[in-house]
């Protein structure tokens, strides 16, 4: 019998096996599969945004791109083409001023390239509408919150608060839209604020708004300082030259609820930036680092971020294009190519055989005019090189520019010399006045020679003294000297008879009559010499040959032909005077007036009445006119007290230039010398032509005395340009002024002493001498609004354009002073209206310019809104004018106010400089601390990608915000050749921003 197995079948066992492994397979699959779609979908979705986020971030960038373009555009020139002459490259460079948000342009050529005529908008623009169909048309806000910053609630452009509404101040600008042809994939732009969401062949695709700010019109705080307190707790003093941007006063700023930075937040910044060479503040946020030693100062600092810069500079031109003149003499404070060649125009007229630091300019044997060559040749023969002649006619070819853009066609000659021509020596006049107060500023002499020139046969300009000294087309400058103010002579009724025993010289059996020659010598008081003059040195009653220097009066009278003088020599001898030199030394004796222990100095604001004494063959019945010309001059005498080389001592006195002065003396039979007739002057620099003197008024003299002449306190001749006026209009001598010598300023030697403070001294330089046709006395540069009817004289503030002030700090401040060598940083831009944001003020940079001068007759909030707004000066005697580029009233009833073509102009503004000449102060201290360019500017964009709908919607995909920081500076190619330099912008900052 068969037995069968009860085991299950193992056929069945293994079919169950594949069914649960095919049904798991099959799972594993259908999960493998949905993981993938659902991946893929996912990696749709993340590529399309990334792809949506780059396009934004590509819009954003156009905004950008194209304010650069603009810059480029508008403010870039070309190249001088093959064949084109330098005037008429020249001719063609651009004039252009920058403000927030916006350039201010000349119209395309042919249009003239100088004059000012548009407005260029660095931005997408305002908004227009006030409502929208659709919210998604609103245009963007800027000042966006900083969702980086957990630490500090700020937003990205200013923390203010809007006082209408509570909220932050709101940035709003206008799209501008990006359409992309479905066919061919071109992109055009529309700019109309609602645009057209059906259009499917060019639908939208992004959109873009953008501004760009003008880093110049904020106060740079890694370069701003303060100025001095009387009341200062701290020791730290700003010693920096008024040129330095350090002056920029810090405390000026403050929070909303009036606390004020203090001196020490002031001091702890300037300290962190000096302490280390090239340590600066990046960001608001490095300040951070002081906060444990200035509790408060990142906050204050954070609030006023809207009115704060860390870089910025301007390019250092004429509004002609050209690069301003540096106001030195001094080669080693001139920027140099690495080929040794000089980067910057300056006053180059000192020899170059002759190291800088051991020459003076005040020394005429330093200078390179021409002259004879005294240092060495004693003989006189050889002559120094003549570097002078390029100098002055470079000065005047910038003078004598006829396309200012504030007064077109007109030129400084035509002001000054109306109907001459060009060839005018007279044109040198002004230049020399700016050279000698230069030379002035630099020199250590207490007492320098004016620098006295003519023309050369050759037809240069030059100082050698056949040709400028006594030619009748010779001119002579305006030193730190003292002056003649006052000339007479008288000679006695009787005569003298012969002596016993007869003195050596005198003539056998001759009676000579006494004849006395006056010179009265007057130093100013604010002339820099506070220790005065000693115009006796050697006491010695005879001088021992050739053995000291003393003051020497040389009377051009007693050498005449017409009669013989005879000069009693302090050895008792007689000296024929006709026919030799007739320069004789000056003793104690011969003076009157004379203070100090020996009563030989003249003191500052004093005069000293000099008398010399001769004999001549003739009486006053015989010869009752006098031909006066005197001179003075530090010299060695010989043993009868008669100058010794006579040609190689400057005259440092000299009236009047060329000729003489013929008057008829008093009559000494009727009247005592006492009240003899004198020739006096009225203002005392102007005495170098004949007509600057006149005989006292009351027929005598006011010798040692204030001159009868003087017009000072009277009301101005009827004459233009105006003489100097103060506040209520009459004649002042406020600007009767010299720099004291190098090394006795008012600040350490390294500093101003010896440097050009300001171009705003140049409001000191004489403009009234004039040596051919007589002068205009009491008359400078002004530094005040112009007193002509209209606006189309040229003001005399438009030459400060011309000029800078050398900036020797040490190379640690170097990078943030003068970037790339052809820049200036840390100036404050007074085309500071912020565009097209026009409810959004930014003065406190002005706040700071002059918050804390003593120049200052308002409040420096009072004297910042004028500028800001251009309130012009309305004064009895001072009525301010526009000029340039036209006033613009904004939208709204507010006012954008007219630009400022120059720094210069603000001299028309009302609280600035329309006090008189007096209120010139705050110009001094400003004048170059301001500009009205920049080179450096902060971008802002926003950029959106766009999905246009078939049912006309607009989608935003996605948003990129983005900031950068871009300069515009001339690269030189470390050449003197001006014909390989280029503009070129450099992108020094980027970062994208959250959306």
């Amino acid at each position: 019998m068969k037995h069968f197995s009860h085991r299950p079948s193992l056929l069945f066992s293994r079919r169950g096996t594949a069914l649960v492994v095919t049904v798991f397979f099959v799972a594993l699959l259908t999960l493998m599969v949905v993981a993938y779609f659902e991946s893929a979908k996912f990696d749709h979705t993340s590529a399309g945004g990334h792809l949506d986020r780059t396009k934004a971030g590509l819009f954003a960038r156009e905004g950008m791109e194209r304010v650069i373009a603009t810059l480029q555009r508008e403010t870039v020139d070309p190249a001088r083409a093959e064949g084109q002459s330098v005037e008429d490259h020249t001719r063609l460079r651009r004039n252009w001023l920058t403000q927030p948000g916006a350039l201010i342009v000349p119209n395309d050529p042919p249009a003239d390239q100088k004059l000012l005529a548009r407005r260029v908008e660095l931005s997408s623009g305002a908004p227009l509408a006030t409502t929208y169909s659709d919210p998604i048309f609103q245009g963007p806000d800027l000042n966006a919150p900083m969702v980086s910053e957990s630490l500090v609630s700020t937003r990205l452009i200013t923390d203010r608060v809007d006082p209408a509404t509570g909220e932050p101040v709101a940035l709003r600008l206008k799209w501008v839209y990006v359409r992309q042809n479905s066919d061919t994939g071109d992109r055009s732009f529309d700019f109309a604020e609602e645009p057209v969401l059906t259009d499917a062949a060019n639908p939208l695709v992004g959109r873009f708004a953008y501004w760009a700010d003008d880093e110049s019109s904020k106060i740079n705080y890694n370069l701003a300082w303060k100025r001095n307190l009387d009341t200062s707790s701290t020791s730290l003093v700003n010693r920096n030259p008024k040129s330095h941007p350090s002056w920029i006063n810090l405390t000026a700023l403050s929070l909303p609820g009036g606390t004020g930075l203090t001196e020490a937040m002031a001091d702890a910044l300037h300290q962190w930036t000096v302490a280390s060479p090239a340590r600066y503040f990046n960001t608001f946020a490095d300040a951070r680092q002081l906060e444990p030693e200035v509790p408060g100062l990142s906050d204050m600092l954070a609030y006023n971020k809207f009115e704060l810069t860390h870089y910025n500079h301007d390019p250092d031109t004429t509004f002609f294009g050209e690069e301003r003149i540096m106001l030195t003499t001094n080669r080693d404070l001139v920027p140099k190519n690495p080929d040794g060649s000089y980067a910057r125009k300056f006053i180059d007229i000192m020899r170059d055989d002759v190291a800088a630091d051991e020459s003076d300019p005040g020394d005429l044997d330093f200078l390179a005019g021409g002259q004879q060559d005294w240092l060495n040749d004693p003989t006189g023969q050889q002559v120094v090189p003549n570097k002078f002649d390029a100098v002055v006619r470079d000065l005047l070819r910038y003078i004598s520019e006829k396309n200012w853009p504030i007064a077109p066609g007109v030129s400084f000659k035509d002001k000054y010399y109306p109907g001459s021509l060009d060839s005018d020596i007279r044109l040198a006049q002004i230049i020399v006045n700016i050279i000698d107060y230069v030379r002035a500023k630099e020199s250590s002499l207490d007492i320098i020679a004016p620098l006295r020139f003519g023309v050369a046969p050759d037809g240069k300009y030059t100082l050698h003294a056949t040709h400028a000294y006594a030619a009748t087309d010779s001119y002579q400058g305006v030193s730190r000297s003292p002056y003649f103010t006052e000339l007479g002579m008288y000679v006695e009724k009787d005569p003298t008879p012969q002596p016993t025993p007869r003195p050596a010289g005198w003539p056998a059996g001759k009676s000579l009559y006494k004849c006395y020659y006056t010179a009265e010598f007057y130093l100013p008081e604010s002339y820099g010499v506070e220790e005065g003059i000693d115009l006796v040195p050697d006491l010695a009653p005879q001088p021992a040959a050739n053995s000291s220097m003393g003051w020497v009066l040389g009377i051009t009278g007693v050498s005449a032909n017409s009669h013989v003088c005879y000069f009693p020599s302090p050895r008792g001898n007689l000296v024929n005077m006709q026919g030799t030199l007739d320069a004789v030394r000056i003793f104690r004796s011969d003076l009157t007036g004379g203070e100090g222990p020996n009563q030989t100095m003249l003191m500052p604001g004093k005069r000293v009445v000099v008398t010399k004494m001769f004999y001549r063959d003739k009486s006053y019945v015989q010869q009752p006119n006098a031909n006066v010309r005197m001179a003075a001059y530090r010299s060695t005498t010989n043993l009868n007290g008669i100058l010794t080389s006579l040609g190689r001592r400057p005259r440092l006195l000299l009236s009047p230039q060329s000729g003489s002065l013929n008057y008829r003396t008093s009559d000494p039979s009727t009247t005592p010398m006492s009240a003899m007739l004198t020739l006096e002057t009225d203002d005392p620099r102007a005495n170098g032509h004949s007509s600057d003197w006149q005989p006292n008024t009351a027929g005598a003299n006011s010798l040692g005395n204030i001159n009868s002449r003087s017009t000072l306190g009277r009301p101005p001749l009827d004459v233009k340009p105006q003489q100097d006026t103060d506040a209520n209009g009459l004649l002042t001598d406020a600007s009767l002024y010299m720099p004291p010598p190098k090394g006795f300023g008012v600040n350490d030697a390294q500093n101003d002493n010896g440097l050009m403070s300001s171009v705003g001294e140049l409001g000191y330089v004489v403009t009234g001498t004039d040596a051919y046709s007589g002068s205009t006395p009491w008359r400078t540069l002004r530094l005040q609004p112009n007193n002509y009817p209209d606006a189309s004289v040229l003001p005399d503030w438009a030459l400060l354009d011309l000029f800078t002030v050398p900036n020797s700090f040490g190379a640690a401040s170097n990078e943030m002073l003068k970037p790339h060598g052809t820049s200036v940083g840390g100036r404050i831009n007074v085309n500071s209206h912020v565009l097209p944001f026009e409810h959004l003020a930014r003065d406190r940079g002005l706040v700071a310019l002059v918050a804390g001068s003593s120049a200052l007759r308002h409040p420096a909030s009072e004297v910042a809104s004028n500028i800001y707004h251009q309130v012009l000066a309305d004064g009895e005697h001072q009525k301010g004018k526009v000029y340039g580029y036209p006033w613009t009233a904004a939208s709204g009833g507010g006012d954008l106010g007219n630009a400022y073509d120059t720094p210069g102009e603000i001299c028309e503004i009302k609280g600035v400089a329309d006090g008189g000449e007096a209120s010139e102060a705050l110009m001094r201290e400003i004048a170059s601390l301001i500009t009205t360019r920049g080179g450096v500017f902060s971008i802002y964009t926003v950029g959106q990608s766009l999905k246009q709908t078939r049912n006309g919607r607009l989608r935003v995909t996605a948003e990129q915000r983005q900031q950068a920081v871009v300069e515009r500076y001339l690269n030189n190619r470390n050449t003197q050749n001006p014909n390989d330099d280029e503009v070129q912008f450099r992108t020094i900052y980027f970062r994208n921003l959250m959306p």
